[in-house]
């Protein structure tokens, strides 16, 4: 940001904060710190292929097969939030795109998703990744489901 649409946020925030209350505008002033430091959000840069994980009572599929590039989806169709830990993952040039799994502007390997709502990755390295789903963030002792893998091969007519 330059300073000058520093200034143009800065009264932004302000206008914002004081309509929202005093109480309201120092959670507002806390978000909009923390959006500054945030990097944006990957964009996608997948191939155009999107596989579904659909999460209810249970996971479907619980072994899924994509290439690098194509978007994974956690779509949650359940009635109650639910959780998604990604297993043993680093993120050093693991992914390009990202929904839902960034926080304070880092990618977190844990995710939480409402009802009706997705968190996706499209992943860059060929390699297993394992994750568990918990049918109720609420219970992370209690509701965890068996532990799923994705599989992410080489995108055909490409090389790592």
């Amino acid at each position: 940001m330059t300073v000058k649409s520093l200034s143009r946020f800065s009264v932004r925030m302000r206008s914002a904060a004081q309509a929202a209350g005093a109480c309201g505008s120092g959670i507002l002033l806390i978000l909009s710190l923390g959006s500054l430091g945030c990097a944006p959000a990957l964009p996608n840069s997948g191939t155009g292929a999107i596989h579904e994980i659909v999460i209810q009572s249970s996971t479907i599929p619980t072994d899924l097969i994509a290439q690098r590039g194509e978007e994974v989806r956690w779509h949650n169709r359940s009635p109650k939030v639910i959780a998604v830990g990604l297993l043993d993952f680093t993120w050093d040039n693991a992914v390009t795109c990202e929904k839902g799994f960034r926080r304070f502007g880092r990618l977190d390997d844990f995710v939480t998703i409402l009802p009706g709502h997705y968190a996706s990755l499209c992943f860059s390295r060929t390699r297993p990744v394992s994750y568990n789903v918990w049918r109720d963030a609420d219970d992370l002792r209690g509701s965890m489901m068996r532990t799923a893998t994705i599989h992410i091969r080489e995108s055909s007519g490409t090389t790592e």
